[in-house]
C-alpha cells in the first residue's frame, strides 16, 4: 500500500506534504463569489459539486481552468472563494489520494481566514458482487479549534458530480 500525494502544477505533478504552511495567509480572490451553488465560471470545468448535510446548507463547487483551481462554497454566510494558480496551490488548496486495488480515498483541503475545510471521498469496491460503497464527508476546522487541537465535526456530502470526479486533479497535464 502506497500513498501518493500530488500538488497541482502546470506541466508536471510534484510531491508535497499535506501539512499547512504555518503563517501562510492565502491572498483573497479578485473575483466575485456570487455564483449560484454548483456553478463554475465560463472557461472553467466543474470538477466537483456537492451539498454538505449540515445545519448550514453548505454548497461546495470545485472548478478548474487551464490556469487556476478554485473552490467556491456558501451556506448561511456570505459566499466564499479560494483560488490559486496551478503550480502555486500548496498550502492553499491541497489534493491527496490513496489508491489500491478496488479502493480509492481522496482528500481535498483548502484554507482561508476562516479555517480549514476538508472533503474526503472514499470509493470501496472490495466486496466483489456487492455495490461499491461511496462516501463523501466534509469537515471544517476554525483556527481556534486547530490551535486547541480539537477534532472537527464530520458531515456527509451529497455529490451532484460522478464518483471520483476529483481524481481529475491528479491527472491534470499528465501525458
Amino acid at each position: 500500500m502506497k500513498t501518493i500525494r500530488f500538488a497541482l502544477v502546470a506541466g508536471a505533478i510534484l510531491a508535497f506534504p499535506l501539512a499547512a504552511n504555518a503563517g501562510h495567509d492565502p491572498a483573497p480572490s479578485a473575483e466575485p463569489a456570487e455564483l449560484p451553488s454548483g456553478q463554475c465560471r465560463s472557461g472553467e470545468t466543474t470538477v466537483f459539486a456537492g451539498e454538505v448535510q449540515d445545519d448550514f446548507g453548505l454548497g461546495i463547487t470545485v472548478c478548474m481552468s487551464n490556469e487556476t483551481l478554485t473552490v467556491r462554497y456558501s451556506g448561511e454566510g456570505d459566499p466564499q472563494v479560494v483560488s490559486c494558480r496551478i503550480g502555486e496551490c500548496a498550502g492553499i488548496i491541497d489534493f491527496d489520494h490513496y489508491v489500491r486495488y478496488r479502493l480509492t480515498i481522496i482528500t481535498l483541503v483548502w484554507r482561508d481566514k476562516n479555517g480549514e475545510m476538508t472533503l474526503t471521498e472514499s470509493f470501496d469496491a472490495q466486496n466483489i458482487g456487492e455495490e461499491p460503497v461511496h462516501i463523501i464527508t466534509s469537515t471544517w476546522s476554525p483556527p481556534e479549534a486547530r490551535l486547541a487541537d480539537l477534532q472537527p465535526g464530520e458531515y456527509p456530502v451529497i455529490a451532484q458530480t460522478p464518483p471520483l470526479s476529483l481524481m481529475a486533479l491528479s491527472y491534470r497535464n499528465r501525458p
